[in-house]
């Protein structure tokens, strides 16, 4: 029998195989989190400048893209006014419904 008498040092050829698959998988994973999470900031974002545009139109000041529909209802004796607020920038749209009885 003969013995080994170098011991080979370092890392086989499948260890860093493996090692390479594992790094890639984990990259692909991060990068797909990290643009549905940019999706959702600016999706995020359209929707908080959307309320700060229908707050300061209901605020009294004049802002344009907003578009208001008015429907009046009657429950039990009373009147209750449906204003449904239709906000449009670029190719999204908002809307934002609120109700008051008169």
């Amino acid at each position: 029998m003969r013995k080994q008498t170098d011991k080979c040092k370092g890392f086989t050829l499948v260890e860093v195989l493996v090692a390479f698959i594992i790094l890639a998988i984990s990259f692909t994973v991060l990068i797909y989190l990290h643009t549905n999470a940019m999706k959702t900031y600016h999706h995020a974002e359209n929707l908080f400048k959307d309320v700060v545009k229908l707050d300061n139109y209901l605020a009294g000041e004049n802002v344009e893209g907003i578009r208001v529909i008015k429907e009046k209802m009657k429950v039990r004796g009373y009147t209750i006014v449906q204003e449904t607020f239709k906000i449009s920038s670029g190719n999204v749209t908002a809307y934002f419904t609120r109700w008051k009885v008169e």
